[in-house]
């Protein structure tokens, strides 16, 4: 068995300085049938900064093929996070539709101070809460899913939208981020498609700026190591 890290996080406020404790959720997407195992594998093995490992967990909200409410994802997010208090550092990583399950969890007022995006199907110019301290986005053009998930909705909300208040899914996951908010990081992935677990050097560069931001190696933009070969490991590995 390998060694614990201790699981403190230290930062800096008007106070003076306070220990955090680092609680990591990851949430995957719709159409999953392992309870998001096979989509944060790599990811969570490989997250080596300053968390207990028995702080991270997969959040399983089961199959669902068509969200509507999304209610089982945010459900399953709240349950999660139950024991977790406002003195320590929440972060949440989310996939696909697990992106939008995150954003609303934040939105109904929990304290989620990180928020790490993977071909989120929302809006390019969402507007997120402001008690996010920071959001990290990783989109790939190639993520056609996303696109599909867009028009579909389209479709269903003239459909049905006289009925139900169907979720208008985005195309963040292709084209990233467009605005001007601070907080947000993008992050090009290449051309590894929606599907970026199934490209190990794309999880594990993930892993690794999470890692070295939580290091405080690099503040603020992406470190420069993930700069010089990020590139070269995803077209390794994808070919």
């Amino acid at each position: 068995m390998g060694t614990l890290v201790v699981p403190i996080f230290v930062i800096n406020t008007l106070a003076g300085r306070i220990e955090r404790v680092n609680e990591i959720r990851m949430v995957h997407g719709i159409r999953t049938w392992d309870g998001g195992l096979k989509s944060f594998s790599d990811l969570k093995n490989e997250l080596s900064f300053k968390v207990d490992r028995s702080n991270i967990h997969v959040v399983d909200y089961g199959y669902i093929l068509f969200p509507i409410t999304n209610e089982r994802a945010t459900s399953a997010i709240i349950n999660s996070i139950s024991e977790v208090t406002e003195e320590d550092q929440l972060i949440i990583i989310g996939y696909s539709n697990g992106s939008w399950g995150a954003v609303q969890v934040a939105e109904m007022g929990y304290p989620v101070d990180h928020l790490v995006l993977i071909n989120p199907a929302l809006h390019c110019d969402y507007e997120f809460p402001e008690q996010i301290k920071r959001i990290d986005v990783y989109y790939s053009s190639d993520d056609f899913v996303v696109s599909i998930g867009k028009m579909l909705m389209n479709v269903f909300s003239l459909v049905f939208g006289r009925w139900w208040n169907v979720p208008k899914w985005g195309e963040m996951g292709k084209i990233g981020y467009k605005g001007n908010d601070s907080r947000i990081h993008n992050h090009d992935m290449g051309d590894v498609n929606h599907f970026f677990y199934d490209h190990k050097a794309v999880a594990l560069s993930i892993a690794a700026d999470m890692d070295l931001f939580y290091e405080n190696i690099y503040e603020n933009q992406s470190h420069p190591r993930r700069n010089q070969d990020w590139q070269q490991r995803t077209s390794q590995c994808a070919s």
